[in-house]
């Protein structure tokens, strides 16, 4: 994967999605958080390696992490308002690769193809995620969760040399793998352990 680091403000909802996202795949994680680690829903854990700011007011506290990054991926259900909407505003004026991702309009092996074309395409190494709070948008932790898990599996199954593909050429034992790629739309619910409900590696008889 391109990315070797994740950055955020550490706000409730895509902003901590992202950072657990980073500590669950063991991809470097950081950024900037107001004064205090004062974040929407209280004091940002310290577990989360962000630094604090000396001063923030409004949106400048997302400027150093629009600076900091090489790419910015925004993630939201609907049309971009307030915060978000800025934030876009201020990182295309940056001249920032901006990829702003609508959960409503793409199922979610569309936005993790969609996600994944975009960080090669824009060789983002630094990203800075963001987007709406839980409070605004109720379940926007996990859906963002869910896409970028979907992005991260699928980007390790089909990448060339991938680590699950090194592990299907090394496997032990009779048969030959194959890729099935499932008809879902993306919404479905896995009752197997596989990584991902769109694309599983399986073990055919010779």
């Amino acid at each position: 994967m391109v990315v070797r680091k994740i950055i955020s403000g550490g706000q409730s909802g895509v902003e901590r999605a992202a950072l657990d996202l980073a500590i669950q795949l063991g991809i470097a994680h950081g950024g900037w958080v107001a004064p205090g680690r004062l974040v929407d829903d209280g004091r940002l854990p310290e577990h989360y390696r962000l630094k604090e700011m000396a001063f923030a007011d409004g949106l400048v506290s997302a400027y150093p992490n629009i600076e900091m990054a090489d790419g910015v991926l925004l993630i939201a259900r609907g049309s971009l308002t307030g915060a978000a909407a800025a934030v876009h505003a201020r990182a295309r004026a940056r001249q920032r690769p901006c990829l702003a991702l609508d959960l409503d309009r793409y199922t979610r092996f569309q936005s993790s193809l969609l996600i994944n074309s975009w960080l090669k395409s824009r060789r983002v190494e630094i990203l800075f995620i963001t987007g709406p709070r839980e409070k605004d948008q109720p379940t926007i932790y996990r859906d963002t969760m869910e896409c970028f898990r979907a992005a991260w599996w699928t980007l390790m199954m089909v990448e060339p040399g991938g680590p699950l593909q090194r592990q299907a050429r090394l496997a032990p034992g009779p048969g030959r793998w194959t890729r099935r790629w499932s008809a879902c739309s993306g919404n479905c619910r896995s009752r197997t352990r596989s990584p991902s409900p769109t694309c599983v590696l399986m073990r055919s008889p010779v």
